[in-house]
């Protein structure tokens, strides 16, 4: 999957999961695990304004909060 780090946390794209995970000791922050059917997240995630965007296979844009 892909790996983005800022303002330390850690954020990772494998799946249908993005996985946010705090730098300093690689504690799990939050999980957000995307159950559509033909979901897959494929690329980095881009991050502005303190959220996390991520497109996924299907089509569609998830955004979370920071």
């Amino acid at each position: 999957g892909a790996v983005t780090a800022i303002h330390g946390v850690v954020i990772v794209t494998q799946g249908t999961e993005v996985d946010l995970l705090n730098a300093t000791n690689g504690n799990t922050l939050f999980t957000y695990n995307d159950t559509r059917s033909g979901s897959t997240f494929y690329g980095g995630v881009a991050v502005a304004n303190g959220m996390v965007f991520q497109g996924n296979m299907d089509g569609y844009l998830s955004a979370l909060g920071l």
